[in-house]
């Protein structure tokens, strides 16, 4: 089945470790362009940590942030939001203070933080925007569109467990990292990243492909007619894929859509 639609993690993915896009994957994109298949990113990052990207790719089609919760066109317009509730939002700040984990808390626009720690100093360099430091973080919680609960891999691993055994039937949460948990609507993950946009874009589930690394991506793996994990990502991760491409040191994603998106492409049209 010929594929119509790409669409790319970022972090880890279509980024080097540096955060750096690459020629190769530039062209590789031209490519794909040229062969008249769309291509769009879908990421955990808040909406202003995928505008660079989206400027340096001129992406015309509607990208997914926040792990889906997200929808948006290039020009600002929302297509598709979900809010958590505020109930939800006080309960995993209650697991947070329990564990003694951190809660970064995003809005559309802002991202709220009530200590500026040497992991909220990593995040503003790969996202490209400061977060907001805040007093007190309970007055967000009735905005929030997702949460992220940081710290120990350890004691985030038991978080997690929490976290799906107390409000797992209201949520998504997937760790997209180890040291992280991220926290959706229940119908905002990767997954529905995938549904959303076949249906926005009016492309059946099995002509689209996919490319990550991270656990979070497995979702997207799931729906879609095709789906590539980086070298990089995790032998979970890995197995979940039907194919596996070079590491983010090695042109894994051009490599990967080269391999598996624009040569049986090309065969396809004959």
């Amino acid at each position: 089945m010929p594929i119509s639609l790409v669409i790319s993690d970022v972090d880890a993915t279509l980024l080097t470790p540096e955060h750096k896009v690459t020629e190769r994957s530039m062209q590789t994109v031209q490519r794909l362009h040229k062969h008249g298949i769309l291509f769009t990113v879908a990421s955990s990052r808040p909406p202003r940590g995928l505008l660079s990207l989206v400027k340096t790719f001129g992406l015309r089609e509607p990208f997914a942030a926040f792990n889906g919760a997200i929808v948006q066109l290039a020009d600002g317009k929302t297509l598709i939001r979900h809010v958590l509730s505020p109930s939800v939002c006080e309960h995993v700040l209650g697991i947070c203070e329990r564990f003694g984990l951190e809660l970064w808390i995003y809005c559309d626009h802002d991202w709220h933080v009530a200590r500026h720690t040497p992991f909220v100093a990593r995040e503003e360099r790969t996202i490209g925007f400061n977060a907001r430091l805040e007093s007190d973080l309970r007055k967000w919680l009735t905005r929030a569109t997702k949460l992220t609960v940081v710290g120990d891999p350890l004691i985030v691993a038991q978080a997690e467990i929490a976290v799906l055994a107390e409000i797992g039937s209201c949520v998504s949460a997937t760790k997209s990292r180890p040291r992280y948990i991220d926290i959706t609507a229940r119908e905002a993950h990767k997954g529905t990243v995938v549904t959303q946009l076949a249906s926005v874009l009016r492309i059946p589930t099995r002509e689209i492909a996919v490319i990550g690394d991270g656990f979070n991506d497995i979702l997207m793996f799931e729906r879609a007619g095709v789906s590539i994990a980086m070298g990089n990502a995790g032998p979970e991760v890995q197995g979940a894929a039907r194919h596996v491409t070079a590491g983010n040191t090695h042109e894994g994603f051009a490599r990967g859509i080269e391999d598996f998106v624009l040569r049986p492409n090309n065969s396809n049209k004959g």
